[in-house]
């Protein structure tokens, strides 16, 4: 079991880490929408079902998509859950803190 200490020295120290995924996240999300707008009009095809289904599959987009995005999505989701763990063993520290004090006032 992860300590106390680990707990607060995660959150003291992981907020600029978190912060630049999240960031990142944004910027690729914005880039994937810019990129397929740009793909979309330099496309020849004549319907716009079709220049969204081309633009869809060109290797920049789909990279864009497949390999990019979903790594910032794995950044942020990380940073998450470990703010949950971190809050979640303080959260447990301060219950088993209180129950033993209470624990005291009884004697």
């Amino acid at each position: 079991m992860s300590s106390v200490g680990d707990a607060l020295n995660y959150l003291a120290t992981s907020a600029e880490d978190y912060a630049d995924a999240v960031q990142s996240e944004a910027r690729l999300e914005h880039l994937i929408k810019n990129t397929r707008a740009e793909l979309i009009g330099i496309s020849d095809e004549k319907t716009q079902a079709a220049k969204e289904a081309w633009a869809m599959s060109q290797k920049e987009y789909r990279k864009l998509c497949e390999d990019d995005y979903p790594l910032a999505r794995r950044r942020v989701a990380y940073h998450k859950a470990k703010q949950k763990w971190a809050s979640d063993v303080i959260s447990v520290w301060q219950t088993q803190n209180a129950n033993k004090r209470a624990a005291e006032r009884v004697r």
